[in-house]
């Protein structure tokens, strides 16, 4: 598996070739951090595609966002097991998702994205 890396604000990289590409666990990593940014009804080709970030950052509203990000990850390409996942709710839209997971790859690989 091949996946555009992305910097640290979600940009694609550009201008570095081949070098650009992440493979194996970290591909994956980047296709997650990718899908986990991704709000429901934004993106005009897959409307249905995202998580309901509106709605799941509400008050009292954590556990259902935890399974939706949970589930988001489970549902990528290459993720075979979802060992743990933490959300760490900043403010009403910056949040660190903190994450374990089993690949086809590696077992144990750990991750944070954080969208501040």
């Amino acid at each position: 598996m091949k996946f555009r890396k992305i910097t640290a604000d979600g940009d694609w990289t550009f201008g570095q070739g081949i070098g650009d590409f992440a493979t194996e666990s970290y591909a994956i990593e980047f296709n997650i951090a990718t899908r986990v940014r991704e709000w429901i009804n934004d993106c005009f080709f897959a409307m249905d595609h995202g998580i309901d970030y509106t709605n799941l950052l509400e008050m009292g509203q954590q556990k259902r966002l935890l399974h939706a990000v949970r589930t988001t990850i489970l549902q990528s390409y290459g993720v075979v097991g979802v060992n743990s996942v933490d959300i760490e709710i900043l403010n009403e839209r910056d949040y660190i998702i903190t994450y374990d997971i089993d690949t086809i790859y590696s077992i144990g690989f750990t991750s944070k994205i954080e969208l501040i």
